[in-house]
């Protein structure tokens, strides 16, 4: 083991587990040196998040220490290899539901303060509708969109600080179309339907500025950026929504117009230039339905196919807006690192009950009551599980699994050993927070863990009145929304 090269001992740790790891470094002196390598434990570890949770203080006790070594003689333990010793600290604080709980927003905060409802219900019973959206803009920064406005908080503060407020245009229906540009220059955009606003934040100031704005089906991006056309980029039109879909992996911006175009469009947002626009690999004039992006890698899946439309469909079935899905499907896999599809095909004829979902390196594909795995790096289908979907919003993933939620249960597809674990509870609805950690709704609300051989409820209980729940990149802080007596309250959980 010690003779080998740094090249080969990492591709033979690609294979090895965590404990499978543990066990050969405890054989003797030389295996432990040879295996404590970056090379070998960089690939455990969220990539993003080393940085963030080594320098950042530690507020919650314990704190985590790296062990020293008994034996002087023995090298210290690798960056990465204390870099995957540190998540595993904050996910069994997950587990047990270890965290320092502070209040951002209560009914005494006057921050954003609730206004009256325009809705024709009665006040008694609905007076207040608070208008904000609040999401992570780094690890440590909160963003926050009202209707007149964009704000950056530090979270680091207590009492939290305000950063920067730039006034801005930001009707209500565009706060999901809200996403993080990851980068060393930090940034998000807003997107409705087809149009695209990038910020980024100054490093100095922390002020937040509109660099670009485009449509991005279209080639260049708009040369002027006034009230006018930011407000005419957001206009409400009813179910538009339905038909985009878009993602944002480092700083590049991949989006398609569904059921319209054969076309993934691609788009540097830190130049706001096209860089690609991809056509559908074979010569087909099949219609991009779908895109989903990997969780862990720059990965996408997108979907091609002619949809039959006959009256002999199934009607009351439908998909994002559309009232038939029997058609010829087509999947590919478009690499953000190479630009490029990769040699990945698989296409077939699915009658009813279309959804599919990504985790390097599967693909899952859902034809009414089973779903296919396939590896599309080898081009192979691994295992068919059976049973069906409610609708496409019931096919989710983690960084282990891929979750189907069928008459109030939620199975999990373990990837890593093809196996299926799932609750008892009943669950009418699940959302991925972090990891493999899942916010799942049933009569006790809380977040749940998918083990490789069960669904395990952590320590973490929600609120009654739970809106939305939103980790950051690193897993080390929560912020969990609820409504309290008809306003708002904002919470934040630290981990580490």
């Amino acid at each position: 083991m010690e003779i080998l090269p740094e090249e080969m001992l990492e591709e033979i740790g690609r294979y090895l587990t965590v404990r499978d790891l543990l066990a050969c470094s405890a054989v003797n002196r030389k295996w432990r040196e040879a295996l404590n390598q970056d090379s070998v434990w960089r690939t455990r570890c969220h990539q993003n998040a080393e940085e963030h949770i080594r320098l950042t203080p530690q507020k919650l006790e314990p704190n985590f220490v790296i062990p020293l070594n008994a034996d002087v003689d023995l090298s210290p333990i690798c960056k990465w290899r204390q870099a995957y010793m540190r998540e595993v600290h904050i996910r069994r604080n997950w587990r047990s539901g270890r965290f320092q709980q502070r209040r951002l927003v209560d009914q005494s905060n006057s921050m954003y303060p609730p206004v009256y409802t325009d809705d024709g219900e009665d006040e008694d019973n609905n007076p207040f509708k608070t208008k904000f959206h609040v999401d992570f803009f780094t690890n440590d920064i909160m963003v926050v969109l009202t209707e007149v406005s964009i704000e950056l908080w530090s979270l680091e503060s207590d009492p939290i600080v305000n950063l920067s407020k730039l006034p801005h245009h930001v009707p209500t229906h565009v706060f999901s179309g809200f996403r993080r540009i990851e980068t060393d220059n930090p940034g998000m955009v807003l997107v409705h339907y087809n149009g695209v606003q990038v910020f980024f934040m100054d490093p100095i100031s922390n002020s937040l500025t509109l660099q670009h704005m485009f449509y991005f089906d279209e080639e260049i991006k708009l040369p002027r950026m006034t009230c006018d056309v930011i407000k005419k980029m957001f206009i409400y039109e009813q179910y538009t929504w339905r038909y985009s879909e878009y993602f944002v992996v480092d700083s590049l911006f991949l989006g398609i117009t569904k059921y319209k175009e054969t076309k993934l469009h691609v788009w540097d947002l830190e130049g706001g230039v096209k860089v690609r626009e991809e056509d559908c690999p074979i010569n087909v004039e099949y219609n991009i339905i779908d895109l989903k992006a990997s969780r862990t890698d720059g990965d996408v899946l997108v979907v091609f196919a002619q949809l039959d439309d006959s009256p002999a469909n199934e009607k009351r079935l439908g998909v994002c807006g559309i009232r038939f899905t029997a058609g010829f499907y087509h999947f590919f896999v478009y690499s953000t690192k190479r630009l490029r599809f990769l040699p990945y095909h698989h296409s077939r004829w699915i009658r009813v009950g279309y959804a599919s979902t990504i985790q390097k390196p599967y693909i899952a594909v859902c034809d009414h009551e089973k779903i296919d795995l396939y590896n599309y790096l080898s081009s192979e289908r691994v295992n068919t599980f059976w049973f069906r979907l409610e609708h496409e919003n019931c096919l989710g993933v983690t960084e282990r699994s891929i979750l189907c939620l069928h008459e109030k249960t939620l199975r999990a597809c373990i990837t890593t050993n093809h196996t299926v674990v799932k609750t008892k509870a009943n669950v009418q609805m699940f959302s991925v927070i972090h990891g493999n950690f899942v916010d799942i709704t049933t009569a006790r609300n809380g977040i749940w863990e998918i083990g490789e051989t069960a669904i395990i409820r952590t320590g973490i209980s929600l609120p009654r009145g739970c809106t939305q729940v939103v980790a950051n990149t690193a897993g080390t802080k929560l912020l969990v929304r609820q409504l309290s007596n008809e306003k708002t309250l904002l919470l934040m959980l630290n981990f580490w």
